[in-house]
């Protein structure tokens, strides 16, 4: 709500956020599928965002393996590196903030699979109760 408040409420982008908002709250009513309702958060991310790709990975409450992982399309992610207590995914999970690196090459967090397929990403703690049950990653060129 923050970003729209900063932003002028008939602009573009603002509305397509406020369909995409409406869509993901009519298809949570309608839907008992978690699955699906996940991938189309992720689906509505990247096309708010204009991102390459996106993720969510569930992870469990210690933060030493994913449960699952949703994504809307059939491209290949890297998992996480849990075992990595310096890496991206545990610094969200350990900090419950989101992490935006525009040039992942200069951050050591950052996994190498990702060096050689995208320039920038976004890493969004997902919380339930204040606990951090995932990462939502967005990624770009």
């Amino acid at each position: 709500m923050v970003f729209i408040m900063k932003q002028n409420l008939h602009s573009p982008r603002v509305l397509l956020g406020l369909q995409l908002l409406q869509k993901l709250s009519q298809d949570t009513y309608n839907s008992e599928d978690t699955e699906q309702i996940l991938k189309n958060v992720v689906r509505g991310a990247i096309k708010l965002t204009k991102a390459k790709s996106g993720i969510i990975y569930l992870i469990d409450l210690k933060c030493k393996s994913v449960i699952k992982a949703f994504t809307p399309n059939k491209k290949k992610h890297s998992p996480p590196r849990l075992e990595k207590r310096d890496g991206l995914t545990y610094s969200v999970y350990k900090t419950q903030k989101t992490i935006y690196i525009s040039d992942i090459r200069t951050d050591p967090r950052v996994n190498p699979d990702l060096l050689k397929r995208y320039k920038s990403l976004i890493a969004i703690p997902l919380k339930v109760k204040k606990r951090v049950i995932g990462v939502l990653y967005l990624n770009s060129e």
